[in-house]
């Protein structure tokens, strides 16, 4: 073979090596983001459990970015026979058994991220007080937090004091975001979801506002990020988005929209699975353009970082099925995609959410940009914990 041919062939090989590498690390990049993406819910309460190494593994390799932790395993629990008030009864039945395992299982598993040299894992929970706590006295807990109408009995310095300490004592258990405040309007004191359960601060959406940042700062003092839900606006709803749609197109009021103007920059804000088609005829809100990519990031200018409620919840998974979900919630500006895994379980959700996302961007159904987007928020919020 003359010398020039051999040049060419070394050359076109090495190029071809180049590119190999070059798409490899690309792919890599884009694995990470995706995972970022990816917050999921998970059965197990110590490191050596099954279900916890395979988590762990994945949070090293990048596929997941962030946990939520439950004390009540409701699938379980349903598929035991007991009514669903029972099944909350059974409050050491998932991740929760009490605060010296929980800081442990929070440890190992931050601690798999670090070890993959990946941003910190957000580690989250469910604290807002009243009908919705994870942690409680049985626990060893001794924080005892009052609903959000309790809570309105006090001034805004009381609810800074009682969220700062709230924070602390989350932060000291490993966890860095609480899903809360809830600054959903008190529109209708009945509804099941909302205000039957004593989760609105107040009928007048500028006193949410003021109970919502008063509450987000206090928990950012001690470090751990909050969420501002249920935007647009759950407090109308007649029907729970648990147990299926829930349209709230005739009992919305525009002025539910008012504690997402000037959201904190350490705030995300949770999207609900409402139908509301004054906003949107055709979609649920956290599958919905013109809610989140329109209404939120347009309209009212917010610039950090969306999170859908529990896509797995009756009013989406039943419809949709996971990929499409996810393909939808993307494409509508969903930074976070929060995967209970509770009401239903599935084994290695986490996994298998990853492999959907990154097959459909390879597929060109969700553009590569739309994952970076999402990853740029997610990783600035991140470098603030």
């Amino acid at each position: 073979m003359k010398k020039p041919i051999k040049i060419l062939i070394i050359v076109a090989v090495a190029i071809g090596v180049i590119v190999g590498v070059a798409h490899h690390f690309r792919q890599q990049a884009l694995s990470h983001m995706v995972g970022q993406m990816i917050l999921v819910g998970f059965r197990g309460t110590t490191p050596d459990d099954a279900a916890v190494k395979d988590l762990a593994a994945d949070i090293k390799a990048g596929k997941i970015g962030g946990i939520i932790l439950f004390n009540v395993d409701v699938e379980q629990g349903l598929a035991a026979g007991l009514s669903m008030p029972e099944v909350r009864k059974q409050i050491k039945s998932r991740n929760i058994i009490d605060v010296d395992q929980v800081k442990r299982l929070n440890e190992f598993l931050s601690d798999a991220a670090r070890q993959g040299g990946r941003l910190p894992l957000f580690v989250s929970i469910d604290q807002e007080g009243g009908a919705i706590v994870r942690l409680v006295p049985e626990h060893g807990f001794d924080m005892v937090m009052p609903s959000a109408k309790e809570q309105s009995k006090l001034d805004m310095n009381q609810i800074n004091s009682l969220y700062a300490e709230l924070g602390g004592r989350l932060h000291v258990l490993g966890f860095n975001v609480n899903f809360a405040p809830c600054v959903d309007v008190d529109v209708n004191p009945e509804s099941p979801a909302i205000g039957a359960r004593g989760r609105a601060f107040s009928a007048n959406p500028e006193r949410v506002s003021e109970y919502g940042h008063a509450a987000a700062d206090g928990l950012k003092k001690a470090n751990v990020l909050s969420s501002f839900k249920h935007y647009p606006g759950h407090g109308s709803a007649g029907t729970d988005t648990h147990d299926g749609m829930t349209d709230i197109t005739k009992t919305w009021q525009e002025y539910e929209l008012e504690p997402y103007e000037n959201v904190p920059a350490y705030t995300m804000v949770m999207v609900a699975h409402v139908v509301n088609g004054r906003i949107d005829p055709d979609f649920p809100a956290s599958l919905s353009q013109k809610t989140i990519n329109g209404l939120l990031r347009g309209q009212l200018g917010f610039r950090g970082v969306v999170i859908s409620d529990d896509l797995q919840m009756g009013a989406i998974y039943n419809h949709y099925g996971l990929a499409e979900t996810l393909r939808m919630s993307i494409m509508a500006g969903t930074d976070i995609l929060l995967l209970g895994n509770n009401l239903q379980y599935t084994e290695n959700l986490g996994r298998i959410a990853h492999t959907e996302i990154m097959k459909m961007v390879k597929e060109g159904k969700i553009p590569r940009s739309r994952i970076q987007e999402s990853y740029d928020r997610i990783k600035k919020m991140k470098q603030t914990i």
